[in-house]
């Protein structure tokens, strides 16, 4: 019995060795080529260009927020960085709207979410 279930770890660790080859490998055979765009096939292939005015404005939040991050008053840098996290998700609200992309974010573990901010020195 030890024997059988021992066989099937290792055919079993065999196997996906043996997909994660095909997945991840190169200079495959032409049939490996066919099962790897099988197995890859519902992958999502993401080449959309980003825009210049999203480019843009992602840079300047993340230029604010540096400077927000260099000052030495503690209540500068908690408000800053209250103020970038809105920003953030508005950001991110306009570039989902835009694209027509929808994520839901993930309160299974929790009923109410509760944002604390520590200053650490």
């Amino acid at each position: 019995m030890m024997l059988i279930l021992t066989m099937t770890c290792l055919t079993c660790l065999i196997f996906f060795c043996f997909v994660m080859s095909l997945v991840k490998g190169v200079n495959l055979s032409p049939s490996e080529q066919k099962l790897k765009a099988f197995l890859v096939r519902s992958k999502p292939i993401q080449n959309d260009p980003v825009s210049k005015h999203a480019y843009n404005q992602a840079y300047d939040i993340v230029m604010d927020l540096g400077e927000v991050l260099e000052s030495d008053n503690d209540f500068v840098k908690y408000d800053g960085v209250r103020v970038m996290f809105k920003r953030i998700s508005e950001f991110r609200e306009s570039e989902q709207i835009q694209h027509a992309v929808v994520i839901k974010p993930d309160v299974s573990g929790c009923d109410k979410t509760v944002t604390t901010l520590k200053v650490v020195k």
